[in-house]
């Protein structure tokens, strides 16, 4: 395929190929079998990197810094990241985005191989990674949206979510025993390689939209207001917002904190760490196997979002009493079906309600306040130096919990179908 606009549109769809109607699409399997390399770079670094701050520093803090840090390009560069996926052509800025990662991921695998790695390093590391993952993110998934269409979104978003999903059972559990028999650098090494593989599987694939000419472009700042004033007139959209900016504070707590818990709570190795780190996805591929299944029948996104995000935070409650691994595993097993459907009804709610020429900017504002959860790190971390991880996770989660239930009153709009923009004829294909 090459990167034409119109290659591929009448052939964009594969009939005969049986299994989800959107792996009939081959753009959308190639796109997604990169999305799978990525991903599981993305749990081997996160894995690798967490051990090694963990081992160099032993402090809450510290670890969860390296989490800030990562998801800080949410908060600084959300909305202009979404100008990026609504003025380029969306493969594009995934592609460059993959090249950034393997270049980053080669010079530390040099510094740690030459023993020159230290911890700031690391933070620049997952900083500039976080800002190429943000950069990735609303540019990859409407693409998704237009190759499949909008009756096939849930099912797609599913699909991708499966993808994370199955890379953080395998990936973590490969980087907790790899560090047991090679270093950190020759694991940084090999994410420096991933990223080939999947610039491999993006090659060649068509545009399917193309942006404004570069003489018909708003300014920067002028499309990133758009964006804002586009939610702004939605309240279902204004309440998506908050809602996510709450639960991302709140509701995310054991993402961030896991590390810390396996060291001093539970007191296992990199094996265990691993372990635990992969364990939400083992209860998210149920979940996600239901979504592929029959996600075409959900038309209220939003009421799956605060169900999703309701259920998180009293699991949250309950994994912060835990001091058995078995139990910790078991508990955040069952908060993966949870956090599965947030992920994917978070998603869905913020494209099925905007047209496909805004989608990349809307993106960019949801993007913002996912930028709450490396907030949530650092109060977290902070709290847990004082009074111990468990009760820190613990009160941050009960006052989560107390807000999302004034969210559920203030924004009926949530719990309502969602209605496509008037006008809007893009991704309307089977």
């Amino acid at each position: 395929m090459s990167d034409h606009p119109a290659a591929g549109r009448a052939r964009h769809a594969s009939p005969r190929m049986r299994g989800p109607r959107s792996f009939q699409h081959p753009a959308f399997r190639r796109v997604w079998v990169a999305t799978l390399i990525s991903f599981s770079a993305r749990f081997i670094e996160m894995t690798v990197t967490a051990w090694v701050v963990v081992q160099a520093t032993d402090n809450p803090l510290a670890v969860t810094l390296a989490g800030f840090f990562r998801y800080l390009p949410f908060l600084l560069a959300g909305p202009f990241v979404g100008v990026i996926a609504d003025r380029f052509p969306r493969i594009r800025v995934v592609r460059v985005a993959e090249v950034g990662s393997g270049v980053s991921a080669a010079v530390v695998a040099t510094l740690a191989l030459t023993d020159a790695l230290a911890v700031w390093h690391i933070y620049v590391y997952v900083l500039v990674g976080g800002m190429l993952w943000t950069m990735a993110m609303p540019a990859r998934r409407a693409y998704m949206v237009s190759v499949v269409g909008r009756r096939n979104m849930t099912p797609a978003l599913a699909l991708d979510m499966l993808g994370w999903t199955v890379s953080n059972i395998i990936a973590s559990n490969i980087a907790g025993q790899a560090l047991k028999v090679i270093g950190p650098g020759y694991v940084y090494a090999g994410l420096a390689g991933s990223s080939g593989l999947s610039l491999l599987a993006l090659r060649g694939l068509p545009l399917l939209w193309r942006p404004p000419a570069e003489g018909e472009r708003e300014p920067v700042l002028r499309s990133m207001v758009e964006g804002f004033k586009y939610i702004g007139q939605s309240r279902l959209l204004v309440g998506a917002v908050v809602l996510v900016a709450l639960a991302n504070f709140t509701g995310f707590l054991f993402e961030l904190m896991t590390p810390v818990f396996a060291e001093e709570v539970l007191h296992t190795g990199s094996g265990g760490l691993g372990l635990l780190i992969s364990a939400p996805s083992f209860g998210a591929l149920c979940t996600g196997v239901l979504l592929t299944a029959y996600g075409r029948r959900v038309n209220r996104p939003g009421l799956g979002l605060l169900v999703a995000a309701a259920a998180q935070h009293v699991l949250t409650i309950a994994w912060s009493y835990a001091t058995w691994l078995p139990l910790s595993f078991g508990l955040l097993t069952v908060t993966g079906l949870f956090t599965f459907m947030f992920g994917t009804m978070n998603s869905n709610v913020f494209l099925a309600a905007t047209p496909d020429r805004m989608r990349g900017r809307v993106q960019g504002v949801q993007l913002l306040v996912i930028g709450t959860f490396p907030l949530s790190g650092l109060v977290a971390g902070a709290l847990a130096n004082e009074i111990g991880p468990g009760p820190a996770v613990r009160w941050m989660a009960v006052g989560g919990s107390v807000a999302l239930a004034l969210i559920w009153l203030a924004f009926p709009e949530l719990r309502r179908k969602v209605v496509a923009p008037q006008g809007d004829q893009a991704g309307q294909t089977a």
